[in-house]
């Protein structure tokens, strides 16, 4: 039988992410509320919408400043539920995205790089069911035991807290290339390329994800475990030396010469790496590694002993003279979000290792290299 009474229409929106400017991808629409230019489903939908986001407060009880609209680009804010695989690939996405957008935070770069960090928090999507014909709306939190609280209504106002340990970023932009490609990636658009490497991106994003978010209650131990956890899915293996193998054969896909380095002077990693140090192996004997298998396996290590040994003996890796020197934290998950970006060039997208900045650059010298390069004669008939 017909369902006579479709679910509420909803309103999909990052309340603690504040974009300076609207970035179209994937089909999505994602930019500040103030800058939406419609269309809404209908004015009673949009004047409730407004009012809820509006009743998102920061800790001093301000309404948010600069909430960020999620939304169809192409019909707008029509309140259209999103499929499961569809809003898990949305928000998997947003938050790598975010999260890539970071400074570097190894060294002392982390003193001074607080106002430009985002947190997982807020790249957090929220999605409420508006009921247009009474406004009711209830809170609801929790996961193992949902705490629900009814009998609000959005015109009479319901105050939602930021939490305490919300960080407010300074305003961000987002790399909508990447977005795209991503949310095509998570939602199964490559699947016929590699559907195996497809999925185990989406995990490593989720375990990414997770590492970043802000609360107290998740332990530096708890944050190595999910980081190796994320890296043994992007490598697909859990055992240390062959996951350690496989994250440098990635990054030696990229279409770079051992003396280019300046060309991967984004990237902790660089291809004139070459076997030069030694892991020495409580079992087995000791084997000849690059500076980023080096670091991998002492990282693996830091992980084990969290794991096996109940403690933690050294939060980070010091070797003279490597790039990967720092917090294993910090250092582990920039190298994870690089090999991510490395690893889109399997579904089509073989530039996004670079940044965005340099990306741009490349596109706009492409018509001078291509009129410098030497004309190609035809060879001469014999």
């Amino acid at each position: 039988m017909a369902n006579d009474n479709p679910p509420n229409p909803l309103v999909i929106f990052a309340p603690y992410l504040p974009l300076t400017e609207p970035v179209t991808a994937g089909g999505w629409w994602i930019g500040p509320l103030s800058a939406f230019p419609g269309p809404w489903l209908n004015e009673r939908f949009e004047g409730l919408a407004r009012r809820l986001i509006a009743d998102y407060t920061t800790q001093q009880g301000e309404p948010v400043p600069n909430p960020a609209l999620v939304v169809s680009a192409e019909r707008g804010a029509d309140g259209t539920r999103p499929g499961n695989r569809e809003w898990r690939a949305l928000q998997l996405a947003l938050d790598l995205t975010v999260l890539d957008g970071n400074p570097p935070l190894n060294g002392d770069a982390r003193r001074y790089a607080g106002w430009t960090v985002a947190t997982t928090d807020n790249s957090q999507i929220h999605l409420w069911p508006v009921d247009l014909e009474h406004g009711a709306v209830a809170r609801s939190a929790g996961f193992m035991v949902e705490v629900r609280t009814a009998g609000y209504t959005i015109e009479s106002g319901f105050n939602q807290p930021a939490s305490q340990e919300l960080h407010w970023p300074r305003d961000r932009s987002l790399d909508g290339e990447l977005l795209a490609a991503l949310l095509a990636t998570f939602r199964g658009a490559h699947d016929e390329t590699d559907a195996r490497l497809a999925d185990r991106l989406a995990v490593t994003a989720a375990w990414l994800s997770q590492v970043w978010r802000n609360t107290v209650s998740i332990r530096f131990e708890e944050r190595i475990v999910m980081l190796k956890t994320g890296f043994e899915a992007l490598t697909g293996t859990s055992n240390s030396r062959a996951s350690s193998q496989a994250l440098e054969a990635r990054f030696r896909t990229l279409p770079l010469t051992p003396l280019q380095d300046r060309l991967a002077e984004y990237l902790l990693w660089k291809p004139s790496e070459t076997p030069t140090m030694t892991w020495h192996s409580q079992k087995g004997k000791p084997w000849a590694a690059t500076p980023l298998q080096h670091w991998f396996m002492s990282f693996a290590d830091c992980r084990n002993t969290i794991i096996h040994g109940g403690r933690l003996e050294s939060a980070d890796y010091h070797q003279d003279g490597s790039a990967y020197n720092g917090p294993y934290l910090f250092v582990g998950e920039r190298v994870l979000r690089e090999a991510c970006r490395v690893a889109l060039a399997t579904f089509g997208y073989s530039t996004l290792w670079k940044p965005p900045s340099l990306r741009l650059l490349s596109e706009a010298l492409r018509p001078l290299f291509e009129r410098l390069q030497p004309e190609i004669k035809p060879p001469r008939e014999r």
